[in-house]
């Protein structure tokens, strides 16, 4: 892991907990042979969808992206 993406995993950890009673409430409806590896499976898909992402960056407003359209 390079030094200066560790805020980015900082924040994927806190986004990960915002995730964590949703995820633990689908798997109560799996098999509990099955709950371990689909809890995984789905944190790795979650980071794989969110390593893109800059937390530290403030989301487009609206008359920037209209900006950017025209």
């Amino acid at each position: 892991m390079e030094k200066n993406n560790r805020g980015c995993y900082d924040c994927f950890e806190d986004y990960l907990k915002k995730f964590e009673v949703s995820i633990r409430r689908a798997l109560y409806q799996t098999p509990l042979s099955e709950r371990e590896d689909l809890k995984q499976e789905l944190h790795i898909k979650i980071f794989e969808k969110t390593r893109n992402i800059d937390f530290r960056e403030e989301a487009p407003s609206f008359w920037s992206v209209l900006e950017k359209m025209c």
